[in-house]
């Protein structure tokens, strides 16, 4: 049997922020950012699997644009890469969790925080280089 990297939370909080930045700069309703963690809680065993059948049916359905699906996808494939494994549903939900914080944040008044990144157009990888740790990303939401 192969073995799998182990991924620390603070990796997985870290692209779970830069995923939340994604999502609150990419005009997600916030519904859609709530679903995302119903739809890993209701399915454990291919939580990882249905999240990505979700996201495509949401930009069907357009209620998330193609680039920040395009980052979604690059956010969870980095992360499955570097375990050499899908996610888990519990790795998931720490990432969708700390993803939904960043949101918040800025989807309450601090959309200003986007200008200057366009999230369709960015990589995943060098939003992770730009906003190196959790911290970055806190710090350019709350301007400080």
């Amino acid at each position: 049997m192969a073995s799998h990297a182990v991924l620390n939370d603070e990796i997985l909080h870290h692209y779970g922020a830069v995923l939340g930045f994604v999502l609150g700069c990419g005009n997600i309703e916030r519904s859609q950012v709530q679903k995302l963690i119903e739809i890993v809680s209701a399915y454990p065993e291919v939580a990882y699997d249905m999240l990505l059948a979700f996201i495509a049916y949401q930009v069907g359905r357009g209620y998330v644009r193609d680039g920040v699906a395009r980052r979604f996808i690059e956010c969870l494939k980095g992360l499955s890469n570097m375990k050499g494994a899908k996610l888990s549903r519990d790795e998931l939900l720490k990432v969708l969790g700390m993803a939904r914080w960043v949101y918040q944040a800025i989807s309450r008044g601090r959309g200003y925080v986007c200008r200057g990144i366009n999230v369709d157009r960015t990589m995943f990888s060098d939003l992770l280089n730009q906003f190196a740790s959790v911290e970055a990303v806190i710090s350019r939401v709350l301007g400080v």
